[in-house]
């Protein structure tokens, strides 16, 4: 899947958040880029998994 992107945010304490902007959870809290970059790229995005998975017919045995 394509990635949506991401959003870093900076904190007053130094360090620094990103933000994945598809599933909107919080992926790395750190001090430095490096640690940011690091979990954008090992960031898997399940936001979108239920409409691209095969899901079940919900009217199966109504018909016969």
């Amino acid at each position: 899947m394509a990635k949506a992107g991401f959003m870093r945010w900076s904190n007053a304490d130094q360090t620094a958040d990103v933000i994945c902007l598809c599933c909107f959870e919080t992926i790395a809290h750190a001090h430095s880029l490096d640690e940011l970059l690091v979990a954008e790229d090992l960031h898997s995005c399940k936001a979108w998994e239920d409409f691209l998975l095969p899901q079940p017919d919900p009217y199966q045995g109504l018909y016969g």
